[in-house]
């Protein structure tokens, strides 16, 4: 995959996080945080 995706999305993120697409979203609204290798 070129590049992450930014989401909320519970769903979304584990589906995307499965394929292997890293993954940014807002923890504690304050923080981005990266799940997967860029």
């Amino acid at each position: 995959w070129e590049c992450p995706v930014a989401t909320n999305d519970r769903e979304l993120r584990k589906r995307l996080r499965n394929l292997g697409v890293p993954v940014i979203f807002l923890r504690q609204r304050h923080r981005l945080e990266l799940e997967g290798a860029v």
